[in-house]
């Protein structure tokens, strides 16, 4: 059996997709992580690996001694290089390109680490998000990575390592402005509801053969498509997207799939449901401020007046 070693940064969207297709087709693997907030896929062993510095990254192990390894790089091509191995599975099974093909254009990182300069959006946030330092270091990361980009680019000799590397700053330094910016950051929100907008009418159609959107059996959409909600409900965003009576029936979707035995196991969301930040906005802030502000007059209050008390 082939043997699988996953790159990736730790409990992010891309990582948990690729482990639960892995997972789907009983494949083994190993999970190496790639830390995005200590810059570790800048570090020139995995530039060797993804040039780019991209992850996840999926090595494939040679067949034998004599044939080398080969990389995938990238949550697309790595589902790609798992459907050409796995043509047959269920979950490559139905119609999936065309939902795929949507899914693609959800903008996972830019509304997960963009949450941390517009945190007004959101009043929780659960695992892993809840962390404390999640707020700094997804801030650091988006204001020192071109930063990192550039020290890499320095210091790399390697002409298509570089190539690479170029790309990537350039790319970042046309997105970064979308992750500071209230209005982009609105807009890219505002693209993921359309985005479920369009799967709502899709599950909601008349004729529709199953409870998937592969039919009668879950395919890789269907898992793409429920880590997408996870993630909306890891940040505490399900309420304005597909909960309390919205898009009623990706509500029910969501409570299907993540039921799903490989979905529990990757991302733990039983047994982490209760590891919560809650997100208290300026107003929230200010009245707690003036509560304390009563209950400190109050007590001192108490206090001159028993002192009256007992110098009577």
């Amino acid at each position: 059996m082939t043997m699988y070693r996953l790159y990736a940064h730790p409990n992010s969207y891309s990582s948990w997709v690729a482990q639960v297709m892995l997972k789907e087709l009983s494949l083994e693997y190993s999970l190496h992580n790639v830390d995005l907030f200590k810059g570790e896929q800048f570090e020139p062993d995995y530039l060797r690996l993804s040039p780019g510095g991209v992850v996840p990254a999926l090595v494939v192990a040679g067949e034998d001694q004599h044939q080398e390894s080969t990389t995938i790089i990238g949550l697309s091509e790595i589902r790609k290089h798992l459907a050409e191995r796995c043509p047959d599975h269920s979950i490559f099974t139905g119609e999936t390109e065309r939902y795929l093909s949507k899914l693609e254009e959800a903008p996972v990182g830019l509304i997960t680490f963009g949450l941390a300069f517009h945190k007004d959006y959101t009043k929780i946030l659960r695992y892993p998000f809840h962390e404390p330092d999640f707020t700094e270091k997804s801030k650091k990361y988006v204001l020192e990575r071109g930063n990192l980009l550039q020290n890499a680019i320095a210091q790399c000799d390697d002409p298509s390592i570089t190539t690479s590397l170029l790309n990537a700053a350039e790319k970042h330094y046309q997105n970064a402005e979308h992750y500071l910016n209230p209005d982009k950051y609105s807009c890219a929100l505002g693209s993921v509801s359309s985005l479920l907008d369009w799967f709502e009418t899709d599950l909601a159609r008349e004729g529709r053969i199953g409870i998937w959107l592969g039919g009668i059996q879950c395919n890789v959409a269907d898992i793409v498509l429920g880590m997408l909600l996870h993630r909306i409900w890891q940040l505490g965003l399900e309420n304005t997207m597909f909960k309390e009576g919205t898009r009623p029936h990706l509500t029910l979707f969501y409570d299907r799939i993540r039921e799903r035995p490989t979905i529990k196991n990757v991302t733990q969301w039983d047994v982490t449901a209760s590891l919560v930040n809650v997100i208290k906005s300026d107003e929230d802030v200010f009245a707690d401020q003036a509560k304390m502000g009563l209950g400190v007059m109050a007590l001192l209050g108490g206090l001159y007046l028993g002192k009256k008390f007992l110098k009577k």
